[in-house]
Order: C-alpha cells, then structure tokens, then sequence
C-alpha cells in the first residue's frame, strides 16, 4: 500500500452547508448549480490560512492543515471571514426575488463549521491521495449532532487542547459518537461574526 504522507498531525475543518438536499430536490438544475458554486466558491476564496483542500463533498468542504502555524484565534476568524462571503451570496441571490423553486429555499441553507485537531493518514487509491482515520471520522461524524443551533462553529477539546482559547461565551458540549464515545466541544453561534478576545 503506498501512501501520500505518513501519519501527521494536523487540523481538520470542516465548512458545511445545511439545507442542501432540500433545496437540491426541488431546484431547476442550472439555477442551483449556479448557486451552489458561487456558495462553494464563497468559502474556498476565503481560505485565508492556506489549508489543503482534500475534497468537496457535495455540501461540504473538507479542509486539512499539517503542523499548523496558526492559533485558535485564526481558524475562528477564518470561519467568521467564510461565513460573512457565504452570506453575502447567499443575500444577493435572496434579493433578486426570483420566484423558482430553488430560491424560494434560500432561506433554509445555513452554513457550520467543524473544527477538529488529530492525527490523519493517507492512501494512494489510483492516482489520487486519500485521507483517513478515525479523526476523520470523528470530524464527519459531529456533522450529524444533536445540536438545535444551525449556525456554529464548532470546535473539540482536542483542537482547544492544543491552542490557547479563550473559552467565555461558547457553549460547552458534549456529543455521542457511536462507537467512538462522548466528544468533548465548544460551540459558538455564528448569527453575528464571534467577537475574539
């Protein structure tokens, strides 16, 4: 089995848009992907800190750092940064007052923000590098949460652990993982860009 890289610690994040299947499945074809690319667009454009795009996954975007440089302060304000250009597509597109389906949706799709620290592996499957590990699945699997916000950011104590973060106003949680046990987080709302400290 060859590998790209091996083990290394790194920074996995994690921008995902909410309400995508909805407004995928009533949309006129050529309109969304319209959207949905200036949307996409909107948070890889705002990849301030140089993270490796591993893969856009349909409604998400999987971002990775090895050794990273930066603090907790950068990331959050990263994914202020990501969630402001998301919005202001998003509100362009809403004002135009097209009456289509797919419009009529905006107002479901939010955006969230996985943040993640820990080890990643790689495989070469043909001639593409392959991500893995059970970090990984870790950060894919607190996508699905029991969380009742729709916008956050939402960061694990492993990523905390590892950079200085100033803890007031964001929600500590903790998230079930079959298999993988409680998740210790912090959640900050993201209604209005998080002020850092």
């Amino acid at each position: 089995m060859e590998v790209c890289y091996s083990n290394q610690e790194a920074v996995i994040l994690i921008p995902d848009i909410s309400g995508f299947t909805g407004f995928v499945s009533v949309a006129d074809t050529e309109h969304a992907q319209e959207i949905i690319a200036l949307l996409l667009e909107s948070v890889l454009d705002n990849n301030l800190l140089d993270f490796e795009l591993s893969e856009i996954e349909g409604d998400a975007v999987l971002f990775y750092k090895l050794k990273p440089p930066f603090t907790a302060n950068e990331v959050i304000q990263q994914c202020n940064k990501m969630f402001q250009a998301f919005h202001k597509i998003l509100n362009e597109f809403k004002r135009k007052n097209c009456p289509c389906q797919s419009c009529k949706k905006l107002n479901d799709m939010s955006l969230k923000f996985i943040v993640h620290y820990g080890t990643l592996g790689s495989i070469m499957v043909n001639d593409y590098c392959k991500l893995f590990g059970k970090d990984l699945i870790i950060a894919h699997r607190l996508l699905k949460n029991n969380l009742r916000f729709k916008e956050y950011i939402l960061l694990t104590d492993a990523f905390t652990n590892r950079f200085d973060f100033a803890r007031e106003n964001w929600k500590q949680k903790e998230i079930m993982i079959e298999e993988l046990g409680l998740i210790g987080t912090y959640v900050g709302m993201l209604s209005k860009p998080l002020v850092i400290h």
